[in-house]
């Protein structure tokens, strides 16, 4: 489910108190379209990004410290977990895990240009390569559980068109596992509010993320629906292909990820606008949103339904890549 935390909330404030932070001045939230909120916290001691994790993801919370330090030794610049008074490095704000990291250099929310887009791919890729390595197991995605939990919650609220076209898009997707696929660790939502950039390069994460097991390609669909999507939702050619050769440069893709890349993209697009529709008709008086547009998702998800050629024409080749490389 999508997360919240209230500004002037008491237990925030003594969730904080563990870390010595001071009095809380401010807390925002950071676009995040996925079951984990972000939040820029500011405080009398400084400002600090909290990650707050939904209750259903408690298993692979637990593994985000040691993920963190491996990936520190990677050289993938990953917020390193803060500890508190106990000596933790994970502790629970409304029976939630949360993780609480310093704010690391960078431009946040750039506008995106081809340099900016390529940099964010390089940065996928040098996760999904360094993630082979990791000695321990992290949790499958459940992203379908999630999907179904949504849908049960905004149906009422929809309007008939809006409920045929959430339940045709769950039928085209109950069609497709993809298990062959390339899989391992993913992001799973690397959308631009949550990269930071500095001399067009990729230089951190703003919150720790929940790093999970699924196809290596949705990080992929995820970003470039973020990334590279015009105000009409339609692709912005330039910036995908930008995007996907700098990935390919480093973690080749496959003619199997191809044939699947219009499925996860449609699949991208889809968890953004649920997760919309969630934050539209559930708002919570004096509680962090995500910022996520339910038309501007709806708009993204039709063009991917409609323009599979389009999503082809961005697919990197030896032609584009001599181009953009």
């Amino acid at each position: 489910m999508p997360v919240a935390v209230p500004t002037n909330d008491r237990a925030l404030q003594c969730f904080l108190d563990e870390y010595a932070t001071g009095a809380v001045l401010s807390c925002d939230r950071i676009r995040t379209p996925a079951d984990c909120g972000i939040f820029l916290v500011s405080t009398e001691r400084g400002d600090y990004v909290l990650t707050v994790f939904a209750s259903a993801t408690v298993s692979g919370v637990a593994l985000i410290p040691d993920l963190a330090d491996f990936l520190a030794r990677q050289q993938i610049p990953c917020p390193q977990p803060l500890r508190g008074g106990s000596g933790r490095r994970i502790g629970t704000l409304h029976e939630m895990p949360a993780v609480l990291a310093g704010v690391m250099c960078g431009i946040r929310q750039a506008a995106p240009e081809a340099v900016r887009c390529a940099a964010a791919g390089a940065m996928l890729a040098r996760l999904h390569v360094a993630g082979r390595s990791f000695p321990q197991q992290l949790p499958e995605d459940h992203r379908r559980q999630v999907w179904r939990d949504l849908t049960q919650r905004v149906r009422s609220r929809l309007v008939h068109a809006d409920e045929r076209l959430l339940a045709s898009e769950l039928g085209f997707q109950a069609l497709y596992r993809l298990v062959d696929l390339p899989r391992g660790i993913i992001h799973a939502n690397p959308v631009r509010a949550g990269f930071l950039l500095e001399d067009g390069h990729a230089s951190g994460l703003v919150g720790v993320p929940h790093f999970r097991i699924d196809a290596l390609l949705y990080d992929l669909a995820v970003a470039v629906n973020d990334w590279c999507s015009r105000g009409d939702g339609g692709i912005d050619e330039h910036l995908a292909r930008a995007l996907l050769a700098a990935y390919h440069v480093l973690r080749p893709l496959t003619a199997l990820e191809c044939g699947a890349w219009p499925v996860l993209l449609r699949a991208a697009a889809l968890h953004s606008w649920l997760s919309a529709l969630y934050d539209a008709h559930f708002p919570r008086l004096g509680w962090g949103v995500s910022g996520l547009d339910p038309e501007a998702s709806r708009r993204i998800l039709l063009d991917r339904i409609e323009t599979e050629s389009m999503a082809r024409r961005v697919w990197p080749d030896g032609r584009q890549l001599a181009v953009i490389g």
